[in-house]
């Protein structure tokens, strides 16, 4: 008997600034549990050797996971410059994936800190 995945159509697209001043980001169903785990050193090999700092900015996905892995592709492959740009002004990442992919996609940083302090994860976001 095959079990099938469960389908999830919201994803989030998150930037992180690790403790070396690069940027990491990443894909997540639930995004307070997967800093978490980069924040224990079991996420990525990139988050277990530089340790995230603070969460510079997060999206909200809509359309599944290719449409997440799409604009995480298209955040790699910019540059420092509009990483550091997108973390200032979340609003410029969407208009940029609205325009160049035809994905929606709605910041989420302010209300993702929320949830995390609601966790009482305060850590993942700020080195307390």
């Amino acid at each position: 008997m095959k079990l099938k995945a469960k389908k999830h159509s919201n994803y989030f697209v998150y930037l992180l600034l690790c403790v070396n001043g690069a940027y990491y980001t990443g894909i997540a169903i639930d995004l307070a549990k997967r800093l978490g785990r980069h924040r224990e050193k079991k996420g990525a090999k990139f988050t277990r050797a530089f340790l995230p700092k603070k969460l510079a900015a997060a999206w909200k996905i809509s359309g599944g996971r290719s449409e997440a892995q799409k604009a995480e592709h298209y955040i790699r492959k910019k540059g420092r410059a509009f990483k550091m740009a997108i973390s200032k002004h979340p609003m410029l990442l969407e208009t940029s994936l609205r325009n160049d992919l035809s994905i929606r996609a709605k910041s989420v940083t302010d209300i993702s800190y929320g949830i995390v302090h609601h966790r009482k994860q305060c850590k993942l976001f700020e080195i307390c």
